[in-house]
């Protein structure tokens, strides 16, 4: 019985370790495919992510030389190509990053450095161009950089240990190659036709490039039918544009054609290769996702091969069937878990898990097809881009949870409205965007707008609430309006963003864009501004009517501009806010205001407090009440001599929070004045709500009190209340004698304007104390 036990154990034994030995070979297998794999992975992205950056630069290389040339209209598609290229750019700097990083040995790091090296002549490239550089040494220096960058698939091809992937790269980037041989001939030839005289050089760099494309072509022509190189080939022989583009050529390499410019023929050339191009460059997309696909096929073969492994361990291990049984069972159901999860991933890469609809991502290419298949048919798109007007409330006053419940809502209703062959997309927070296809004329565009605007007409429910939602939509079409996803996009928003407070719709137009590189323009001169100290304050005396002395000065900001000269707030103000640059300037005025108090202190001069205006951006600052506290002890000011001064819209976001912050102003020693009052949702009962030591009558009140009997009683229930609350009333804005009277006679406790004195920079507000000898004494 020991014996039988014995070889029992042995003929258990014997087969359950061959069982452990095959399976420590398969997991052995499975880790080095999966290893493979990933690195055909990170290869082949890497190949897909330079075509892109190519692509870009050979879009730019194009309009910079035919806009060199002089062609009318293209001047204005260099920015936009250039902006395609940097985003591409910064796209793929990570990834070009990790290589380097990676990948230390091998041909691939070199060319990603090499590369690299000649992406950094780009800027200089550009700035050759925008000072007047040939078009033809241009076109040669981008071809220089593209050249470069196409080494990087080379290396690709090279690294990849997979055949049919290696097989699959070296198609790739021949396709790669055509379009550059394409995209180079469009530009030579723009430049041809749009410059006086023909330059042999050029000719015969163009004549080259015709020579290397043609070799190309007898290359591709024994390729198996189906394949990316055959398609390749009979795009390029039988494209609908053949006999065109051969008739170009034929102009193109005659020189006694070429004597003088023809910028209409520059243009026809460029559009017609640009289409010819397109359909190359849909060969290659189609090629990008093979690529892709070849990864999941590798993952394939090696769940074939490990199943393989498995049965033969069943065939082998007959005694322990059911335990190969289970651990197969088990393994395939991870990797089956595994593949679940993978798709799961992918679909939250392009999709947003709130509402399933497509992300911001995956939406620019799903726009950047319908525009390649709008331009292709002749049609229309209308691209809308809208949000909630004042979403944030629903946040703030609800929750996040009813906040995502409203987001869902509004997914469903703009499903409900979205046209048949439309696309429905949330880019983040709570702007969708829908594009509209196969438009006729605006009409089409503000019949959806107008449907989606009813869409909202009742309000949505989350649990008992009935919340009340208005949208604002931007729209704009293409063609005409821009080429590319990003400037699409940008002119939707900037639509957007000019429609008026309560939703409605609004259409692009090229003064949007205009006002939008102005906004730009101004906000880096405000840095700039700020970084080299072109900002300076003037002051502008308070009277107290009781004693006719200085009651105190308001600081008030003004920009010494280089070119343009002093420039007042209400030029740049307004855009300090929205860009945040408000932010530091304010921090400056407040130390300047500071600083200058601690000179006439040291001087000796007895002078009131300085009143500074404070934003409301300033005010959401976390830090702002130890900044201000920091600055007032860095200068050695009491607290009592500033004044802070914020307008009635402070409040209306959040009156709360803002009286917290105000309130610790406050408890510095500051005092705190409204600001403009009566200019926006006046209220005296918030007065008794808010830290404020005192109210500033607006100008437009003084201005109409001659002429309005209305406005004189308005006027004295103001003060009346004010006074009631315990509030001091400075009127601003006073210009007449007769303003001055009215005002002291209602009992108004200060005034300041013109009647008095204009703003003053510091010396000059000293000389005007002087010359008023009812207040020499404040002077010390």
């Amino acid at each position: 019985m020991r014996e039988i036990a014995k070889r029992s154990a042995v003929a258990v034994a014997l087969p359950l370790v061959g069982c452990l030995f095959l399976a420590l070979v398969l997991t052995l297998q499975w880790g080095e495919s999966l290893q493979r794999v990933q690195r055909v992975e990170q290869l082949t992205e890497l190949a897909i992510g330079v075509s892109s950056i190519i692509s870009a630069l050979q879009d730019e290389r194009g309009a910079t030389a035919v806009a060199l040339s002089g062609v009318p209209g293209f001047a204005e598609l260099v920015p936009e190509r250039r902006e395609v290229t940097d985003r591409r750019l910064d796209e793929a700097e990570r990834l070009f990053e990790r290589f380097r990083t990676e990948y230390d040995s091998g041909a691939l790091p070199l060319e990603l450095n090499m590369a690299l090296a000649a992406l950094d002549e780009l800027s200089m490239l550009r700035s050759r161009a925008d000072q007047g550089a040939a078009p033809s040494a241009t076109v040669e220096a981008y071809t220089r950089i593209i050249k470069r960058l196409s080494q990087v698939i080379d290396a690709v091809a090279l690294d990849i240990s997979v055949p049919e992937l290696a097989t699959q790269v070296v198609s790739f980037q021949r396709l790669m190659t055509f379009i550059e041989y394409s995209a180079r001939e469009r530009s030579l030839g723009a430049v041809l036709l749009g410059t006086p005289g023909a330059n042999e050089a050029d000719a015969q760099t163009l004549a080259n490039n015709l020579a290397l494309q043609e070799a190309l072509l007898d290359q591709l022509r024994m390729s198996p039918v189906g394949s990316v190189d055959r398609q390749l080939y009979e795009i390029a022989s039988e494209n609908p544009y053949a006999i065109e583009l051969q008739a170009f050529r034929e102009r193109l390499l005659d020189p006694l054609q070429l004597t003088m410019p023809d910028e209409q023929a520059a243009m026809q050339w460029f559009l017609l290769s640009s289409r010819y191009i397109l359909e190359l460059e849909a060969i290659l997309g189609r090629g990008a996702e093979e690529l892709d696909a070849a990864g999941v096929r590798l993952v394939n073969l090696a769940v074939a091969y490990y199943t393989g492994l498995g049965t033969g361990l069943l065939a082998l291990l007959v005694a322990l069937v059911w335990v190969s049984a289970i651990l197969r069972r088990r393994l395939l159901w991870q990797m089956e878990a595994e593949q679940r999860d993978a798709e799961h991933i992918r679909f939250l890469g392009r999709h947003d898990p709130l509402t399933g609809l497509p992300n911001r991502h995956y939406f620019e290419n799903l726009l950047e097809e319908e525009q390649r298949a709008t331009l292709d048919a002749g049609e229309i798109i209308a691209l809308h881009v809208l949000d909630i007007v004042d979403f944030k409330k629903v946040n703030r006053v609800w929750g996040i949870a009813a906040g995502d419940a409203v987001i869902r809502v509004v997914a469903k209703r703009l499903r409900e409205v979205l046209p048949p062959d439309g696309l429905l997309a949330r880019l983040y927070g709570d702007q969708f965007a829908i594009v509209q296809p196969d438009v006729s004329d605006k009409a089409d565009a503000e019949g959806l707008a107008r449907r989606l605007i009813e869409a909202f007409a009742e309000p949505v429910r989350v649990e008992e609430r009935a919340i009340s939602l208005h949208i604002r939509i931007g729209i704009t079409l293409y063609p005409p309006n821009a080429t590319t996803y990003d400037a699409l996009m940008r002119n939707a928003d900037l639509a957007r963003q000019h429609v008026v407070e309560g939703g409605g719709y609004t259409f692009y137009v090229s003064e949007m864009y205009q006002g939008y590189l102005a906004s730009k323009a101004l906000m880096r001169d405000l840095k700039q501004a700020t970084e080299a100290g072109e900002f300076q304050l003037v002051y502008q005396p308070k009277i107290d009517l009781a004693t006719q002395r200085l009651a105190g000065l308001e600081a008030l900001i003004r920009w010494r501009h280089p070119e343009k000269g002093l420039i007042g707030p209400a030029a740049f103000i307004a855009e300090a806010e929205r860009s945040g640059m408000i932010v530091p300037i304010g921090a400056w005025v407040f130390a300047e205001a500071c600083r200058q108090l601690k000179a006439w202190n040291n001087a000796g001069l007895r002078m009131p407090t300085v009143a500074v205006n404070l934003s409301p951006v300033q005010l959401k600052q976390a830090d702002l009440v130890e900044q201000f506290r920091d600055t007032l002890k860095r200068y050695d000011i009491k607290p009592a001599q500033l004044e802070l001064e914020v307008t009635e819209s402070t409040f209306i976001d959040d009156i709360g929070a803002s009286s917290v912050t105000l309130q610790q102003l406050r408890d510095l020693g500051v005092c705190v004045a409204i600001d403009d009052f009566g200019t926006g949702y006046s209220s005296l009962t918030y007065l008794q709500r808010l830290p404020v030591d005192r109210l500033k009558l607006d100008r437009s009140f003084v201005t109409a009190l001659e002429a309005s009997a209305q406005t004189e009683r308005i006027v004295e229930a103001i003060i009346t209340l004010s006074h009631g609350l315990g509030l001091r009333v400075i009127a601003e804005g006073v210009e007449t004698e007769q303003q001055l009277t009215m005002l002291r006679a209602k009992g108004c406790d200060e005034v300041q304007g013109f009647w008095f004195s204009k703003p003053l920079m510091a010396d000059e507000l000293i000389a005007w104390l002087k010359a008023r000898t009812s207040t020499a004494s404040d002077l010390g």
